[in-house]
């Protein structure tokens, strides 16, 4: 990676870090279907790491964080990708509350 291509805010409440938001250059790719092109995505970034303390969820820090992370996409030309793990219900709430949308779901089956 080269400097510039990745960011890690810190998340403060009270003068106490809480929480941390990590970004990086590159998009969340699924390849095509065979026999299927696409064009080239715009130039993106990845929310590679997102972490708010229990104690202080509610309070803003999160939107904060997520604010400083669009910022730096922004200033850098690059759209946010972010990928909500399921049952995550916290992170998937507080994204749709800011404007996040679902536009991917991958699905898979547990090898027994």
């Amino acid at each position: 990676m080269e400097e510039g291509d990745a960011e890690l805010f810190v998340g403060t409440f009270d003068d106490v870090s809480c929480g941390f938001a990590a970004v990086r250059a590159g998009r969340i790719t699924v390849p095509p279907a065979p026999g299927l092109q696409r064009p080239d995505p715009p130039a993106g970034a990845t929310l590679c790491g997102f972490y708010v303390e229990p104690e202080f969820r509610g309070v803003g820090v999160g939107e904060a964080l997520l604010a400083a992370v669009e910022a730096w996409c922004a200033d850098n030309g690059r759209a946010l990708d972010v990928a909500v793990l399921p049952g995550a219900q916290d992170a998937k709430s507080l994204l749709e509350q800011l404007g996040f949308t679902a536009r991917l779901l991958v699905m898979g089956r547990s090898q027994q």
